[in-house]
């Protein structure tokens, strides 16, 4: 027999279980980190001091042993499914990817992503950011090629750890009452870091 306390202490607990099973998931969600550039700003170098560059002996011997191994691998006769399996290797180290959109105008419109995201999230990023998000565009390769919207994640795009878009309209689709030289909304222009 339990005292009357304990009874309704077990309710509760009966009641916290039931509520907790029955809950939505959270998920949490990657902060974009948002940033409009300039292109000077892109391009920027960082001042490093000169301990950064200073080693370790350990660090040293480390670095030795990774160049050692590195140039066995070269030297080494590999397929070319070894050499991709080699590079998705690689590339599967990083867990985020970090895209840059460069406009016409010359901003540059700066997220970060997690590596498993579609590609998709990228445009609609993108879109969300757009003084026009109802007209279709392109992100260009800088090497070439368009990106379009698929199901693909940015690490099977190779898109990782970072990469740099051009950004350009879909010339199919214009109105002539648009300026075609503003690309970004007002707020996100209220991003760009010389107005902080």
């Amino acid at each position: 027999v339990f005292p009357e306390d304990e009874l309704s202490d077990l309710g509760a607990l009966e009641h916290l279980r039931d509520a907790l099973v029955s809950a939505e998931p959270l998920r949490p969600q990657l902060d974009r980190g948002v940033r409009v550039l300039l292109p000077a700003e892109a391009a920027s170098h960082v001042d490093l001091p000169p301990e950064f560059f200073n080693m370790t002996t350990d660090e040293l011997r480390r670095e030795m042993q990774n160049r050692a191994a590195a140039v066995e691998r070269r030297q080494m006769l590999m397929t070319k499914a070894m050499r991709e399996k080699e590079e998705m290797r690689e590339i599967r180290k990083y867990k985020f990817s970090l895209i840059r959109v460069r406009f016409p105008d010359g901003l540059i419109l700066q997220g970060t992503f997690g590596v498993y995201e579609k590609f998709e999230e990228v445009m609609t990023f993108v879109r969300e950011h757009l003084a026009n998000d109802w007209r279709p565009f392109f992100l260009n390769l800088s090497g070439g090629g368009k990106m379009t919207e698929g199901d693909q994640t940015l690490v099977d795009l190779r898109l990782v750890p970072a990469v740099v878009f051009n950004f350009t309209w879909d010339e199919s689709v214009s109105d002539p009452n648009l300026d075609d030289s503003v690309y970004l909304k007002q707020d996100t222009l209220m991003l760009l870091q010389g107005m902080e």
